[in-house]
């Protein structure tokens, strides 16, 4: 192989005499020299023509011969293509991106959910047990402060000679509660006796009242003479014993109304008048 020309020279081809057909070295040959023709123009600054510093300057034509370099002189046949099918992999690429990042953001909502789920559950169950110390905590002191004015109580009434006074203070109210309650008995069952007494009071002068009715004073006689003995027997008043003398009267009975005007002044009335009557 021969070798390549000097920078901007041309070696005439004897192959190919037309001056518009290149070969490939040069091809290569002007884009070389397109190449440090731009890198001399971006050397220099069109201002003060001070040209850039050499550290500054990050590609040089001087870098095309150099291993690792060549990309940038790669045949762009089919390079649209290649762009097209780029673009696609790339919006495709962006899609699945996308796809992914809203899966990862669903997978992410679901599981903060859950712990947020997780973390009330563990906070109502924090909360119940809190205030079920609290009501054992709570008792606890009620049953402290119950016991201290217990004791309180126990050495104010048993303490020492105090407990002479508390034994005097047992029995007397023991005594007075015996009494107490022995009245109220009393009166209870004399209110009861009364209520009794009434009671059949009521009783016989209903009967009598009603076996009055019609011919009842003829056909019944002799139990409404025995209501009225009776109504005398509960009450033993001179008005009791006065209702049998004019009952006695009134059907005739001699002999029971003798008896019972002797009761009647027995009991401090019935003056016997002229005829013999009360």
């Amino acid at each position: 192989m021969s070798a390549k020309n000097a920078p901007g020279e041309v070696k005439e081809n004897p192959n190919f005499a037309s001056p518009n057909i290149t070969t490939a070295e040069e091809e290569e040959q002007q884009a070389i020299n397109a190449e440090e023709e731009a890198r001399k123009k971006a050397e220099t600054v069109d201002i003060d023509g001070i040209p850039i510093d050499e550290k500054d300057i990050s590609y040089k034509a001087s870098d095309i011969s150099k291993k690792g370099r060549a990309e940038y002189f790669v045949n762009v046949e089919g390079a649209e293509q290649r762009k097209k099918e780029a673009e696609k992999k790339a919006k495709i690429e962006a899609e699945e991106d996308a796809k992914a990042q809203k899966r990862a953001e669903r997978v992410m909502k679901e599981i903060k959910a859950e712990e947020e789920a997780k973390q009330k559950r563990v906070d109502k169950e924090r909360k119940k047990k809190d205030q079920y110390l609290d009501r054992l905590e709570h008792r606890h002191e009620k049953r402290e402060k119950r016991e201290k004015t217990a004791e309180k109580i126990k050495y104010f009434f048993f303490g020492k000679w105090h407990k002479f006074v508390t034994i005097f203070l047992i029995l007397l109210t023991i005594g007075g509660v015996i009494f107490f309650a022995g009245t109220q008995y009393v009166d209870y069952k004399q209110k009861k006796e009364e209520q009794e007494y009434q009671a059949k009071i009521d009783a016989l002068n209903n009967e009598i009242a009603e076996l009055k009715e019609g011919d009842g004073l003829v056909n019944n006689k002799e139990q409404i003479l025995k209501d009225i003995i009776e109504l005398d027997d509960l009450q033993k008043s001179v008005d009791s014993s006065m209702d049998v003398m004019n009952w006695a009267a009134y059907y005739n009975e001699n002999d029971l109304f003798n008896e019972y005007q002797e009761k009647c002044r027995e009991r401090g009335g019935c003056i016997v008048d002229e005829g013999g009557r009360g």
